[in-house]
């Protein structure tokens, strides 16, 4: 079950979702026969089964998420990180299923967590925060969405410095809020700053001046 599992995860990564379907059901049935219900090795198939259904069946990515986070809370205090992770997965799939509210509350559930692990700047609780700005957005609320990025953004920084993929993901983010806005000077500029983020060795803020 464990070899099947990783395999898993190298059919996922590389978009074969049929055969990584295939394989965690063959890595679930294998574990059921031999473990009980309630097991880190359960949840964690629960949880892998939810990433591969997430982008082709979100109610049954929701189900396996549900699944994972009772056995999680079955087996770990109410502050453990896997909890965390596991509301993590679920905010993520209600926002997909346009179940902002719930995905607004497993979100905060995972902050409030990650808040009591690490006391300092961490890219789990940056990673929580962006996902709140996305599902605000998705909301229809740029404000609040703009908030949460640029707390994630401050996070991030603060955690890796000043370049790092995810710190450019976020600046092109609020880069995209701010041309809904019409705010086209301060999206460039925030374009920028993620090329910047991007590029090793890269530092020009003039955006007209592009990385060789």
């Amino acid at each position: 079950a464990d070899a099947i599992a990783t395999l898993d995860i190298i059919y996922n990564v590389t978009g074969k979702t049929q055969q990584a379907e295939e394989q965690l059901l063959r890595a679930l049935s294998l574990r059921k026969e031999q473990l009980p219900e309630k097991h880190e090795l359960m949840a964690a198939t629960y949880n892998d089964l939810g990433l591969v259904y997430t982008n082709i069946d979100p109610d049954k990515a929701l189900s396996y998420y549900d699944q994972a986070l009772e056995v999680y809370q079955a087996l770990h205090e109410a502050t453990h990180p896997k909890i965390a992770i596991a509301n993590t997965n679920l905010g993520v799939i209600y926002r997909e299923l346009e179940f902002y509210g719930d995905a607004v509350n497993s979100l905060e559930t995972a902050l409030s967590i990650w808040d009591k692990v690490y006391t300092q700047p961490h890219p789990s609780k940056a990673f929580v925060l962006s996902n709140l700005g996305r599902t605000y957005l998705r909301m229809g609320d740029a404000t609040a969405a703009e908030g949460y990025y640029n707390r994630a953004l401050k996070m991030y920084r603060d955690s890796y410095g000043v370049r790092h993929p995810d710190i450019a993901s976020t600046l092109n983010a609020i880069g995209n809020i701010k041309v809904s806005q019409r705010k086209y000077d301060e999206a460039l500029q925030l374009y920028q700053q993620a090329i910047q983020a991007n590029i090793s060795g890269f530092d020009n803020s003039d955006v007209m001046v592009n990385p060789p």
